[in-house]
């Protein structure tokens, strides 16, 4: 079961990424259509800055409430691996929701407000069935997609994203798995 598991969950991410490579093959959208420049960075980020500010205390709270004290703050292999990398699958899943998704709902014709709702939606459904990641990314999700309308930077987004996913992870050792390699560990562990 697990190797099938692995294969479906391949097949999945190449068909995800062949999907993305055709877009940008198709459209070849610029750096700045992408949000991958650094016009708008400082105000994507000053943005966000006061969510990442309560999301790293509640971070801390939780930390402390579970008896862990601030916790081992000492960077291990692993924990440098998941900060430097994590911004990456971040941008890579902003990329598939905010350059891909949500540019093409904008072209639709839809209202501003019905995409951005669409947009979070869409980033909380790729986090099922793990409800409180899903829940978490759904609300964050609304946080991402309206920075994006108004600053148009997936880097600063992506450095938001990664930092609190490196927090989830490290700190708060959060199951960030998401569907069939979260099944398998929700099975693996009964």
């Amino acid at each position: 079961p697990r190797l099938v598991l692995y294969a479906i969950a391949m097949t999945t991410a190449a068909g995800a990424a062949a999907m993305l490579l055709g877009w940008l093959y198709r459209t070849r959208p610029t750096l700045r259509e992408l949000g991958l420049t650094t016009d708008g960075l400082g105000a994507s980020l000053r943005m966000q800055a006061p969510w990442m500010v309560l999301c790293v205390a509640a971070v801390a709270c939780l930390n402390v409430s579970a008896d862990r004290g601030l916790g081992d703050l000492t960077m291990t292999f692993r924990s440098t691996r998941t900060a430097l990398l994590y911004p990456l699958w971040a941008a890579l899943q902003q990329m598939l929701v905010l350059g891909y998704a949500h540019r093409h709902l904008e072209e639709s014709g839809l209202t501003s407000r019905s995409c951005i709702f669409l947009s979070a939606g869409f980033m909380a459904f790729l986090h099922l069935p793990n409800l409180p990641l899903t829940i978490l990314t759904g609300l964050l999700g609304l946080l991402w997609t309206i920075t994006w309308t108004r600053h148009r930077n997936l880097i600063g987004i992506a450095i938001c994203h990664g930092l609190l996913g490196t927090l989830a992870d490290e700190v708060l050792d959060m199951d960030l798995h998401v569907g069939l390699h979260y099944w398998e560990r929700l099975l693996l562990r009964s």
